[in-house]
Formats: C-alpha cells, sequence, structure tokens
C-alpha cells in the first residue's frame, strides 16, 4: 500500500544512519491516524522539511503509541493540482505566487518531481508561465533536481549498507555525477568520501567488477596503507603490507583469493606507493615516504647551516634576574643549547624544569639579540595556550603558525612561498609531532635559525605516523639537553615522584589526598567510581579543570560508555535542539574534542571545546581562540569530551585528572605515565583490581616503523 501525504515534523533523527520517525499527514484517510490525524513513520530518508510531499510505503505495526508505519519505500510526490500547487508556493523555493504557481500546474501537469527534470525545461517554464523568469524557472529546477538526486543516491547507498553522511560527501565532491560515478569507479569515487573498502567492494560487485581488477587490488592497497599509518607507522615492511591487504581483501565481498605475486607487483606499480630496497623493502604510501625525505633533508639543512651565537655565560645569571630563578645542575647546561643555531632538544619528565629552562634562555636570547624574532609554537591549541601562559608570551599552533608565516626572508627554499619570520623557534610537546607535521614546519624554518623543542620522551608518542622526538634525540645529529632531576619545588608533589615510579618500574606508588586509586572488582564499577568523583570534582564553570581520561574507546569503562553516562549527568537532556549522530547525541554546552584535521574551516585533531549552537545546518563549536562550524557531513570529525582517549589527551593539562583503569590487554608503562602527567593538582585513578600494576610491569608500545634517524645520517653521507 503507498500513501501520498505531507511530510509533517520530525521526532527523532540520527544524522550517521538517516533512521527518522516523523510524523505524516495523509491525502485521505487510512483508518491508522492517531488523534490529530497523523500517522507516525519510521525510516530510513532524507532530512525533508516541513511541507514536502511524499509518497510512503510500507508495514503496520502495533506499538505502545498506537499504529506505526515502517517504511520500504518513500519518495517526492505530488498527487493533484492542490499538493502540486501547495508545493511550489511552499517555503522551499521563493519567486512564485500562487497565481504562476498554478498557471505552471495546468499547464504542465500536478507531477512537479517529473517534468522539473526534463532537460531544458527551465525555457519551457519562462515561456509557458509570464510571471516566471528564467532564472526563477532554474532555481525551482535546481531544488527539485538536487532533492531528487540526494533520494536516489541515499536509496542506492542504503542497499549498500552505505550511510547518510557518505551521500552528502559523495553529491558536494560530485554533484549530479555523484551516482554515476560510484557506479562506474566506486572504489576510486567512495573511499575518501565516507565509503569504507567494505562497502565499495559489495557496490563493486553489484556492478560486475572482478575480484582481482586493477581498481580493487589498487584501493586495498592504498586502505592497508592508511591503516598501517593510522598505527603510527611510516611504513610497513613488504611481508607487513601483504598481510594487511589480504586482511582488507579476505572480509570484502568476493570470495576469490588474489595471489601474493600479483599483490607485490601491484605494489610496486601503484601511482600512491614507494617502495625502498635495503636491508629489507620498505613500502610506504607516497605522501609519508616524501614527508619523510622532506623532514631528514631540513634537518641536515639546519644543521650544516649552523652558526655560532654571541653566547657567554653570563647570560645565565641575566636570565636568572628576569625570571626570578636559581639554575643548576642540568637546567645550566640547557644554556649550551645557546651556542650555535641548527636544532636542539630539552626533554625531562614532570617537574625536571623544562618550563623554567625555557623562560630563562628566552631571556637569553632576547639579551643577545634584541632586534631578533622569537616566534613558539605547540602541536595542538590547548598545548599552545599552556606553552603562552607558562612564558608569558605569545605562542600559537604549529598549523596557525604556518598560515601566518611572512614572507620578510628574502631566502626561499625550493617549493616553498614564504618563509617564518623566526630567528628562534620554540616548539612544546615536541612528543606530538607526526612525520607530516614536522616535515611541514622544517621546510619553512629557513637556514641559520634555531629550533629548540621540548618534549618528554617517556609519553607516548603522536597520534599520527611517526616517533619524530625518539628519532632525532637518538640520531646523535641533533644537540640534547636531559633533564632528569626534580626540582625541590615539585618533589612534594605525589604526581611528579609517582610519575617517576612508574617510569623506573616500581610498584608503590604514594597514595594521598593527591594521589588516589580506587578500585573495583569490574568495569560497571569503574564506572560508577568515575561518575562518582566527576559529581565530586567537576566544575560546570570550569568545564576543562577536570577531565576523565580512559586508555580504550569500547567496554564498560571505555571512552565511550563513559562519554554517554557523564553527559547524561552534566549536561542531560532538556527540551532544544539536540544533534543525534549514529550512537551519540550532541547538545548546547557539551564538550566535545576534534578528531581530524580540516585545514579549510580551521580545526585540528585533539582540539578541544564547548557546543554552542545547534542549527538545522550546522553545529557551532567554540575552541580556545575561535568558533568553528560543522556542517551535519562533517559529524565524523567530532566526539564528546567528558572523557577522552589518553592518546588524545597529550599536550593538555588540567587540574584534576580521573583516570578509568580497565585490565585491558593495551595498557603499559608511557599510556599510565602520560595519563597521570596531565593532572597539575590531583589524580584519581579508577582502576579494575590489579590493573595499574599490570600497566607499570607491561612493557612501552613497541616501536614504530620510522626511518627518520637512519634517514638523516644515510642523507648526509650522501652529500658528503
Amino acid at each position: 500500500m503507498t500513501i501520498p501525504g505531507v511530510y509533517e515534523k520530525t521526532i527523532f533523527r540520527d544524522e550517521k544512519t538517516a533512521d527518522t520517525i516523523f510524523s505524516f499527514r495523509p491525502a485521505k484517510p487510512t483508518g491508522y491516524e492517531n488523534r490529530f490525524g497523523s500517522i507516525i513513520c519510521l525510516g530510513r530518508i532524507l532530512p525533508y522539511e516541513a511541507g514536502m510531499p511524499l509518497l510512503v510505503g510500507g508495514k503496520w505495526k502495533e506499538s505502545d503509541r498506537g499504529h506505526q508505519l515502517t517504511l520500504e519505500n518513500c519518495r517526492e510526490h505530488t498527487w493533484d493540482e492542490v499538493s502540486a500547487i501547495g508545493y511550489l508556493t511552499s517555503g522551499t523555493f521563493t519567486g512564485i505566487s500562487y497565481a504562476a504557481a498554478r498557471e505552471l500546474v495546468q499547464k504542465l501537469g500536478y507531477d512537479v518531481f517529473r517534468f522539473m527534470q526534463i532537460p531544458g525545461i527551465e525555457k519551457t517554464m519562462s515561456k509557458l508561465v509570464r510571471k516566471i523568469n528564467i532564472e526563477t524557472a532554474k532555481n525551482l529546477c535546481e531544488k527539485v533536481q538536487e532533492q531528487v538526486l540526494q533520494r536516489e543516491l541515499h536509496d542506492y547507498l542504503e542497499r549498500h549498507e552505505g550511510n547518510w553522511i557518505a551521500t552528502q560527501r559523495l553529491l558536494k565532491a560530485f554533484g549530479s555525477d555523484a551516482l554515476s560515478s560510484l557506479k562506474a569507479h566506486p572504489y576510486d569515487t567512495g573511499i575518501g568520501n565516507g565509503l569504507d573498502f567494505k562497502v565499495c567492494d559489495r557496490i563493486a560487485k553489484a556492478q560486475g567488477f572482478h575480484a582481482a581488477s586493477s581498481e580493487r587490488i589498487m584501493a586495498a592497497i592504498k586502505t592497508a596503507m592508511w591503516r598501517n599509518s593510522s598505527r603510527g607507522n611510516v611504513y610497513a615492511p613488504m611481508n607487513e603490507a601483504c598481510k594487511l591487504f589480504h586482511s582488507i581483501v579476505s572480509n570484502g565481498s568476493f570470495t576469490e583469493d588474489i595471489p601474493t605475486s600479483i599483490v607485490m607487483q601491484s605494489f610496486a606499480e601503484h601511482p600512491d606507493i614507494v617502495i625502498e630496497t635495503g636491508f629489507d623493502e620498505r613500502v610506504y604510501l607516497k605522501t609519508m615516504y616524501e614527508a619523510e625525505v622532506e623532514a631528514a633533508k631540513h634537518i641536515n639543512r639546519l644543521i650544516a647551516t649552523a652558526k655560532p651565537l654571541q653566547y657567554d655565560d653570563s647570560l645565565i645569571y641575566h636570565a636568572e634576574q628576569v625570571c626570578n630563578l636559581k639554575y643548576a645542575g642540568k637546567q645550566r647546561k640547557c644554556f649550551d643549547l645557546l651556542k650555535q643555531s641548527g636544532i636542539a632538544v630539552i626533554t625531562g619528565g614532570p617537574g625536571t624544569g623544562k618550563t623554567s629552562c625555557v623562560s630563562g634562555l628566552l631571556a637569553a636570547y632576547e639579551k643577545m639579540y634584541p632586534t631578533k624574532t622569537i616566534q613558539l609554537c605547540a602541536p595542538t591549541g590547548r598545548a599552545a595556550q599552556r606553552l603562552a601562559e607558562s612564558t608569558g608570551r605569545e605562542a600559537m599552533t604549529i598549523h596557525r603558525l604556518l598560515e601566518c608565516r611572512s614572507v620578510k626572508s628574502n631566502t626561499k627554499l625550493k617549493g616553498e612561498t614564504a618563509l617564518l619570520d623566526a630567528d628562534l623557534l620554540v616548539v612544546d610537546e615536541a612528543s606530538m609531532l607526526s612525520i607530516t607535521l614536522i616535515s611541514s614546519l622544517l621546510s619553512a624554518v629557513r637556514s641559520g635559525s634555531l629550533v629548540l623543542m621540548i618534549g618528554d620522551t617517556n609519553q607516548l608518542p603522536s597520534v599520527d605516523a611517526g616517533d619524530v622526538l625518539h628519532d632525532l634525540i637518538y640520531s646523535d645529529r641533533v644537540q640534547v639537553c636531559r633533564l632528569q632531576e626534580v626540582h625541590r619545588q615539585a618533589a612534594g608533589s605525589s604526581i611528579i615522584n609517582n610519575s617517576e615510579m612508574i617510569n623506573h618500574g616500581l610498584l608503590e606508588l604514594c597514595e594521598n589526598e593527591q594521589f588516589e586509586i580506587e578500585y573495583s572488582g569490574d568495569q560497571v564499577g569503574i564506572a560508577e567510581n568515575v561518575i562518582a568523583n566527576v559529581k565530586r570534582l567537576y566544575n560546570p564553570k570550569r568545564p576543562f579543570d577536570t577531565q576523565v581520561l580512559a586508555p580504550v574507546y569500547m567496554k564498560d569503562a571505555g571512552v565511550s560508555a563513559l562519554n554517554k553516562q557523564l553527559q547524561a549527568v552534566i549536561n542531560p537532556k532538556v527540551d532544544g535542539n539536540e544533534l543525534r549522530y549514529g550512537n551519540k547525541s550532541f547538545r548546547v554546552n557539551d564538550k566535545v574534542i576534534l578528531l581530524s584535521n580540516n585545514y579549510h574551516l580551521g580545526y585540528f585533531n585533539g582540539d578541544m571545546g564547548l557546543v554552542n549552537e545547534i542549527t538545522g545546518s550546522y553545529l557551532a563549536v567554540k575552541l580556545t581562540d575561535r568558533t568553528v562550524y560543522l556542517t551535519r557531513d562533517l559529524m565524523e570529525d567530532i566526539d564528546l569530551a567528558y572523557c577522552i582517549s589518553i592518546h588524545k589527551s597529550q599536550g593538555s593539562e588540567f587540574p584534576n585528572v580521573i583516570l578509568s583503569m580497565p585490565g585491558v590487554r593495551s595498557l603499559s608503562r608511557n599510556l599510565l605515565y602520560t595519563a597521570i602527567t596531565r593532572a597539575k593538582e590531583k589524580v584519581v585513578i579508577a582502576s579494575e583490581y590489579g590493573a595499574v600494576f599490570r600497566a607499570i610491569q607491561a612493557s612501552n608500545f613497541g616501536r614504530r616503523y620510522s626511518y627518520l634517524q637512519k634517514r638523516m645520517t644515510t642523507q648526509l653521507s650522501k652529500c658528503a
């Protein structure tokens, strides 16, 4: 049975799946209407506006609230002259009067969604109806065609288990050619526009592709290498790259095997893959290879062009006077890094004086060169904010710094349009640097500058691919100052003392008011402890003062489950806008985190903020220094941040940290160390029995595949 009628209002909608519950007013009585004369429908549909004429069909089911129609089909439809005129004069269109709409329908018929798709109909409309000019006719046709195009693409993707977000992204990328392009080139069109390999594989099989088609193999190779990069690796040994490839295709829609010989040949022929041979075969995404080569080149360039600076030991006394500090031991040795330009690293744990040393070095450098330019930056907005607060100087994210680079320098690097106006560049939280970020940054630093990197090698490596700080320190090519002594003013901190204990694998942690451990027998108990401590410590006026961390996303005590429970406690649902996306919902005043880089809109992986507006077209997030507007197709880029992963917390610091510690396999010493060193004043660990101690005893995560350290030496020997 099909029923014509009008879309009334949305009761519930999930923006990820397009699952929608809505009220629908039928054109004629069906016997299933509620007391308001409407039918409640459930289905995966486009985000229709009130007043849209539809033809729906499906099966009736009985519920507590009466009869509901579970949709099997739904499409735009005008069923008579009245509905057609009502649609044309609704808020969907502008510039058409009732009289013009009536005349148009009388001359072309009431099936608006059919006749407005006829090629060249705009000219006919403007000729037939005097009150409709060619521009109005084009506007009418474009809106109708867009609506139908969206529905056709959405219906097609729905049959292959795609989602609504992919529909929007494909339309944005390919316009009216989206569906034809997807059918002709499912992998090239779909991957990167919201569809994963599995969905593209289903479409390819339906379109008659062969299991060993070139497009399928090339797409699986690129997917395998993306997966490798997402694990933090810059490259993969050939045998591991092949394993990743086979794991991807074996979970696809085809049953046929692809011989390894064909796979390896395809790796060699792939335009986006680079294979280096040597002791073993290293397989790179081309972008990763170029970033690693460029990073090594610019590190060596800065070292090769290093020049003596006007340093003498009296500058230490000057720095002490300016900063009102007394430097001792290794802290005094840090000032040796000002003897020449190039690249230098200060590394050490919390309480060892990294911040004090940076302030002193800045004061000393300013004394040496009063007219030269100093720039401060960090990988994330929160890390840059902390750097600015600790030094009393302006600091910005690396991405922002690169956007603002000056063209004052006459020296240009090949491929660069502008270099940074920086004689001294300080980069904080260097453990977070990925290979692509360090490559972009150093390519913009002019020769003769001093780049000073600050970081803690005991923390987790960067979220993105690379292990830059480790590679720099152990390359024996850059100056390194290791701060190891915890200074008197920090020695009384249980957080710092316990972080040292963890680093050395010692189990006897000091528990007191500053450092608490609460034990539970299961993850449900952990979640209960977390919520109880949030209620005790969370201040809604200062939402970033207390942060919950967890090592994993899944499980009852993981990021996803805790975010749901904490949202219900901190920001419960009330009347007003709410945006639902998959198993997440976003409300005004929610604490959120961005999950990817978007250079066009100006947000980056790890940025945190508050939702301050939700509309029909976007969700607005207030970050530290700006507001960003995310349209509905960008909802994969955002998550709740009442609880965040330990990896995502890098570069941030909070007065209070509440750590969920379920007994999962991925626990490690540097994971626990990173988590507790995010806290300035208080740590509460809600632990499953034995989890904290298993983490301390576990070795750190294995080394990542990176060739930067060796490449620096190799490139140097080639130059020599």
